[in-house]
């Protein structure tokens, strides 16, 4: 058996991997959750012993259908070094699931961007959001809002205007700037404003302060968050109609500790449905234009080597990537 394993880069990714990519490989994974044909391994951090709040966490996933299993492997620093971000140099590998060969060794960092505001956001949008949404709000000017905009004009050809806002108003301009020639952005002046009239939120930042508060929130709006509720309001889950999680390891970062919440401690009988539910119509969706729908989501490792796999099978058939014997 050939000992040779392809190694692709974060540039070799993003050259492989389009938004449409990205929704279709979460979509996937969160049908075949529906249907109970992925397998999720236990997610596992481990402490550096340098710092207590330096951790990596091995996330593996089988995807039997396609007959892939891999493990993503990412650093979550809330100390880094000097110049450093959070959470950077990712990596995934992917296995034949039926011989066990290693395939590829793959950079994580894009397809973690790729796949959370651009991808998980984007397919719960699809089943909770009103229809043909013009308007979409978002809180944050990061890489997650730059690939939210990507993601959600792919899917949602209707909207016309993105209203945005973060504590960086500079990167605001530049997102502007960045999408003048493909949609209108419009820089706001605080969160309140931009969510106002706006049916559709993503809330996309790194801070650990409440941004978007329980008393902005209208009737047929679908607010969506991916760090829980460290900048969210956790008052949302009561105030909404329906909140929905994703799954995995929502459990543990919502129910089995306050870490993620500011000390609110959220149960179970709160969240009306996981995504899948929703999926296989074991739960209906959005009922009516005036539901006020929350969804939460951490992500799931089943994501990232469901992205990995297609630019896998992607760069075998265009010569992309560099091969390494082991």
């Amino acid at each position: 058996m050939s000992n040779r394993i392809l190694t692709l880069s974060e540039k070799e990714i993003q050259t492989l991997l389009s938004p449409a990519d990205a929704i279709q490989a979460v979509e996937d994974v969160f049908i075949g959750l529906s249907k109970n044909e992925i397998i999720l391994g236990n997610a596992s951090f481990l402490e550096t012993g340098i710092h207590v709040s330096n951790r990596f966490l091995a996330m593996p996933s089988s995807l039997p259908t396609r007959e892939i299993s891999g493990l993503k492997w990412i650093s979550t620093y809330h100390s880094p070094e000097k110049d450093l971000p959070f959470s950077h140099g990712n990596l995934m590998i992917i296995n034949d699931s039926r011989t066990a060969k290693p395939l590829a060794i793959i950079g994580a960092d894009s397809i973690t961007v790729m796949r959370t505001a651009g991808g998980h956001s984007v397919v719960c949008s699809k089943y909770l959001c009103t229809a043909n949404p013009t308007k979409m709000a978002i809180i944050g000017s990061g890489n997650q809002a730059r690939s939210a905009i990507k993601g959600f004009q792919f899917q949602f050809p209707s909207l016309k205007e993105i209203r945005i806002w973060s504590n960086s108003l500079g990167q605001c301009y530049d997102i502007q700037e960045m999408f003048r020639d493909s949609i209108q952005v419009t820089v706001c002046n605080d969160a309140a404003s931009a969510i106002a009239d706006s049916p559709l939120t993503i809330v996309v930042t790194s801070s650990t302060d409440v941004l978007v508060t329980s008393d902005m929130i209208r009737p047929g709006m679908t607010i969506i968050g991916i760090s829980a509720f460290l900048d969210l309001d956790p008052s949302l889950t009561s105030k909404a109609d329906k909140w929905v999680i994703g799954g995995g390891e929502d459990n543990v970062c919502f129910f089995e500790d306050t870490l993620m919440t500011h000390g609110v401690k959220l149960s179970e009988s709160q969240a009306y449905a996981t995504l899948p539910e929703i999926i296989n119509h074991s739960k209906p969706g959005r009922e009516s234009d005036e539901e006020i729908i929350v969804f939460s989501h951490m992500g799931m490792g089943a994501f990232d080597i469901s992205c990995a796999n297609i630019a896998y099978r992607k760069a075998l058939r265009q010569g992309i990537g560099t091969w390494i014997t082991i």
